[in-house]
């Protein structure tokens, strides 16, 4: 009798042992700024607001939160958080990466891109213009320096997991001023070296984004990218009872307020939809290395 029951507890403990290493987990990570300096040019933005309602449908999906606002919000910054998540996120989890801020492009660093330029997300500490020996785009987020922290976090979680990037900004508008009705998240100023900012941004067959198949093995995690639009479009607020929030942002919310979130296919399709209804000059773009995603 004492055998048997050592053996039962001995198989409990086993199995509540199993059930902890094998638990999946989803992180989120918010990366926002409203309020950039002065000196930088780039205008204020309602990240915060974002923020508000994305950590309510976040948390209730269960999703661990992490957040950098405003000015803790540094490429530093950013760059070490998406360290310190390598190092908690165990193979089987969900990672969603949400960044509500300005994007923009400049030129290619590195020959890599076919249209010569690199799509940049904007840190609070990344000024709009190109001086040298005073800044010269240090502080910008470029797609390859965050496709790099990707396929490292991606091959962390493994194949049972997945990362999900959303981009609630624009990399070929115009953030210097505002619309109407809308404050404009991005800039058609291309940052360069060079000198030929403004001519690259007066050339549309040199700002029309060329796509870069997202990588792909059966050993990294699954990745989904959605941006707000593209490249060569305006992302702009939406104004909800009388409040702005970034489009993605609010349109995310929605389609996870009617959606479960292990749903994916769902609730991208209420996501798109919902935008391409709402927005009549904006186009939102779902890039997937999972097939038929919608």
């Amino acid at each position: 009798m004492v055998r048997h029951l050592s053996y039962i507890m001995l198989l409990i403990l086993c199995l509540s042992g199993f059930t902890k290493l094998s638990a999946q987990t989803r992180h989120a990570l918010f990366i926002g700024i409203s309020n950039y300096p002065a000196y930088s040019e780039w205008n204020s933005l309602h990240a915060d607001n974002d923020s508000s309602i994305l950590y309510k449908i976040f948390t209730a999906h269960h999703m661990q939160w992490h957040a950098l606002r405003n000015e803790h919000a540094t490429k530093a910054e950013i760059t070490n958080t998406l360290n310190r998540l390598l190092a908690i996120v165990q193979s089987g989890d969900t990672l969603l990466i949400h960044f509500s801020c300005h994007g923009q492009q400049m030129e290619d660093d590195n020959g890599d891109e076919a249209d010569c330029l690199d799509e940049a997300l904007i840190p609070y500490d990344a000024e709009m213009r190109y001086e040298k020996g005073y800044y010269e785009g240090e502080h910008h987020l470029r797609d390859d320096e965050l496709n790099r922290h990707l396929l490292d976090i991606r091959k962390q979680i493994g194949n049972r997991g997945l990362v999900i990037v959303s981009l609630d900004a624009c990399h070929s508008t115009s953030g210097t001023r505002k619309d109407k009705e809308a404050t404009v998240r991005g800039t058609d100023y291309i940052f360069s070296s060079s000198g030929k900012g403004q001519a690259l941004a007066q050339s549309p067959q040199r700002t029309r984004y060329i796509d870069t198949p997202l990588d792909e093995n059966s050993r990294m995690a699954p990745l989904i990218v959605i941006s707000a639009c593209k490249s060569y479009q305006k992302n702009t607020e939406v104004r909800v009872d009388g409040e702005y929030y970034g489009a993605l942002s609010y349109y995310l919310c929605q389609a996870l307020m009617h959606c479960p979130f292990g749903n994916i296919k769902q609730w991208l399709r209420m996501l798109k939809q919902q935008m391409q209804q709402n927005l009549r000059h904006q186009s939102p773009m779902i890039e997937s290395t999972l097939p038929d995603i919608l």
